[in-house]
């Protein structure tokens, strides 16, 4: 099957209400190409495997106005965390295929 198919589209938003605080997003099984993004365009986002770094200062930096994308298919559930320099909504999108 192309990559290009698929049969399902998801939108989730989560509410990012502190500044500087990691907040769990869920990926699922079966989620291709899932795209991370903030509502607020101005809003600078980092991103971690993990939660018990410093939010403010590590993690991967995203800037104002880009995205942080996973390539191909998840064969396992997945927890990422996400902070914002200001509260915001996270946006996560993706899609998934027909069997």
């Amino acid at each position: 099957m192309p990559d290009s198919t698929f049969t399902g589209y998801t939108q989730v938003r989560e509410s990012i209400g502190v500044a500087d605080v990691w907040n769990a997003l869920a990926i699922p099984v079966g989620a291709r190409n899932a795209l991370i993004m903030l509502e607020d365009p101005t809003a600078v986002m980092r991103v971690s495997s993990v939660n018990t770094v410093l939010a403010a200062s590590q993690g991967s930096v995203v800037a104002a106005g880009g995205n942080y994308q996973f390539e191909g298919t998840l064969a396992t559930a997945l927890t990422i965390y996400v902070a914002a320099d200001k509260a915001t909504v996270a946006i996560i999108q993706y899609t998934t295929s027909g069997a």
